[in-house]
């Protein structure tokens, strides 16, 4: 049923079945792109396996992270592929990760890995709002999409005095910024670049995050409005949903929130060390 036809539309609409199939897809195309445009790591071999049974296993030889190292869609019917997925990580020299939805997460399933020995290493928090905005934000906070010529505007908001993003690392990475499904936002106060944001589109659903404010201009509504204005690009995107995920009790969880953004759910990462 198209979101403009739910019945439930504009009270509460939960995050279904349909919703987590799209969310893998949009998981493992987020995690491509995210090898193509890292800010510190060097280029990767990014590779995907289609197992069956719906599980999708994402490698990457030239990366520790087990980010770029591990398995989506796990459920009860591909338990019988799970030594084969095992397999194709340790033959390779890395650790088995898995990322599970929570309807995943079946008695039987985590029985099944618990047996073969993964233990929880961490969770991801999820929080989503359906696109349902009847008109565009009011904001009063100037907000832009940034193309070509805003990149080193947009990498002097994302960087850190911690964690400097040197000129060469942003010529080599200003091509990847430029993916027709990745959307760069500068918020302006006072008459120059505050706050930037970021919005990647697949499968219905648009996923936000690398969220930055200039400390001085911190508390002035600047991420508010980029979220805003999101969530109306998404939605004229003809998206589905709008997530972010967060750690929990973070300022992104607050100002989520009063986006009027939901808790929906968390994935649960399990690693299986190589023997």
């Amino acid at each position: 049923m198209p979101m403009s036809e739910n019945p439930a539309h504009g009270l509460y609409y939960p995050f279904g079945a349909e919703d987590f199939l799209r969310f893998d897809l949009a998981d493992r195309d987020f995690t491509r792109f995210n090898t193509e445009r890292s800010l510190r790591e060097a280029e990767g071999e990014f590779v995907t396996r289609d197992f069956g049974a719906g599980i999708c296993g994402m490698r990457d030889l030239t990366r520790e992270a087990s980010y770029y190292n591990r398995v989506i869609g796990l459920s009860d019917a591909g338990l019988e592929r799970l030594e084969e997925v095992i397999a194709w990580y340790h033959e390779a020299g890395r650790d088995c990760h898995l990322t599970l939805t929570p309807e995943r997460a079946t008695p039987e399933v985590m029985e099944a890995l618990a047996g073969r020995g993964f233990a929880l290493v961490s969770q991801d928090w999820f929080f989503v709002r359906t696109c349902i905005m009847a008109e565009p934000p009011k904001a009063k906070i100037a907000i832009r999409r940034a193309g070509a010529e805003d990149l080193d505007t947009v990498f002097d908001l994302w960087e850190t005095p911690d964690d400097p993003i040197e000129q060469a690392v942003r010529d080599l990475r200003r091509a990847a910024h430029l993916h027709p499904d990745f959307a760069l936002y500068i918020a302006d106060l006072d008459g120059r670049p505050a706050a930037m944001a970021s919005s990647f589109i697949s499968n219905g659903i648009a996923w936000m995050g690398n969220a930055n404010t200039l400390p001085e201009l911190r508390c002035r509504g600047a991420q508010q409005a980029l979220m805003a204005q999101r969530m109306w690009d998404a939605r004229q995107a003809g998206c589905l949903w709008a997530l972010t995920d967060c750690e929990f009790g973070s300022t992104t969880h607050r100002n989520a929130e009063r986006m009027g953004m939901r808790m929906a759910f968390a994935t649960l990462e399990l690693r299986l060390p190589v023997p």
